[in-house]
């Protein structure tokens, strides 16, 4: 029960809603989801094998509320299945007990795939006081503009110079570089809101207080926040 419900915390903490958990031929899971706007996804495989077979939960927080009511270390888990996926988990402890309902897995929001490579192995690293630095400034930002509209951009160039810019939405944008080692990447930019989310808790869940993140070739930010990849999909 410790596997399903690390993975239910790290989901949960950054706002996956719904997801798919789908065991793979080698004794893995791969963990598909995404909250309800799309803007923040997890795409992703962890080396221990969360059920026999795939399973929908279209509530990340209600199952995680449910396993939170037991002791790790005393309760059992059993997952119930029915043509080859999951239909129901129930989870015991002496005389307690309690069950969730699993959805199909073709009727969760959760990716098929997703564009880009996503096991790049350099990463751009922001400590977490240049994180809280970060926060003060879409805080600054958000004042002024279009709240739909505001966005976060960074870049690198040649000499491993990244550029970050938060813009209001309408007129104004606030400007920083900072030194990173990372390949030059081209201007990739996010919705500020679910950039920030991800990002925090990417510090918070880390060993070193430290933000890591590496943008693919289509724009797209992978965090890593805990034992997962967290995917921000980029504005158009």
């Amino acid at each position: 029960m410790d596997t399903i419900k690390h993975v239910l915390e790290v989901l949960s903490s950054v706002g996956v809603e719904e997801t798919v958990f789908e065991p793979t031929d080698d004794g893995k899971t791969q963990i598909r989801g995404s909250n309800k706007d799309r803007t923040i996804i997890v795409f992703d495989t962890i080396d221990e094998q969360i059920g026999k077979h795939p399973m929908g939960v279209q509530s990340v927080k209600g199952l995680l509320s449910r396993i939170q009511l037991f002791d790790d270390s005393k309760a059992s888990i059993e997952y119930e299945d029915s043509d080859d996926v999951v239909t129901n988990i129930k989870v015991k402890q002496g005389r307690k007990k309690v069950s969730y309902r699993c959805a199909d897995p073709s009727s969760v929001i959760a990716p098929k795939k997703v564009p880009g490579d996503m096991d790049e192995e350099d990463r751009i690293a922001f400590d977490k006081e240049y994180t809280d630095y970060l926060s003060q400034a879409i805080a600054s930002m958000s004042y002024t503009g279009d709240k739909a509209e505001r966005t976060i951009s960074i870049s690198v160039s040649d000499e491993g110079t990244a550029s970050v810019s938060i813009f209001d939405g309408e007129d104004d944008s606030f400007t920083d570089e900072i030194s990173v080692e990372y390949d030059k990447t081209d201007k990739a930019s996010w919705e500020v809101v679910p950039f920030q989310r991800v990002m925090k808790q990417s510090v918070e869940r880390s060993d070193d207080d430290q933000c890591t993140l590496f943008v693919t070739e289509h724009g797209v930010a992978v965090f890593d926040v805990d034992i997962l990849k967290i995917i921000v999909a980029p504005v158009a």
